[in-house]
């Protein structure tokens, strides 16, 4: 296991949102889904089985990027950094983005129908938000990146 914390443990969050989706594939399958803080993988595995269109993992850390890719590539499943246009497959990418500094033009593209996030330290809690937001609204001028500072 690589160094880290977060992204490098299951979390229980991911495993209740892994047996949702595989218990109801319905809601899931065939929309785009982005996860914000993607852990190791095991929420974007299960929606890649169901055949989601899309599946976007991004962490702010490296070495959990790094972590994540090496566990998708213990499964048939491929990540992929380039848009492809695969028949009746689901297009995969590992992204780096940290919350902290994610701006508008960084997840324009994306347009997600599902944005979900298993949990964040309470410390990272404003950056998370301002990221949802700019997920919801990415046309928007949003706020600036929050501060560290109390």
């Amino acid at each position: 296991m690589l160094e880290g914390d977060t992204g490098c443990s299951i979390w229980p969050s991911s495993l209740y949102l892994s047996e949702l989706i595989l218990s109801h594939p319905e809601h899931f399958t065939g929309k785009s889904c982005f996860e914000v803080g993607s852990e190791v993988g095991l929420v974007g595995v299960c929606l890649a089985q169901i055949k989601a269109s899309r599946v976007i993992l991004t962490d702010g850390d490296p070495s959990s990027l790094a972590n994540l890719e090496i566990n998708f590539k213990s499964t048939d499943i491929t990540p992929h950094n380039q848009e492809l246009d695969p028949v009746e497959s689901t297009i995969v990418k590992c992204v780096h983005l940290p919350w902290e500094s994610a701006t508008g033009d960084e997840v324009q593209d994306f347009s997600p129908d599902i944005i979900y996030s298993l949990g964040a330290d309470p410390l990272c809690l404003l950056h998370l938000v301002r990221l949802l937001e700019i997920l919801l609204h990415p046309k928007e001028t949003i706020l600036p990146p929050a501060s560290n500072k109390p």
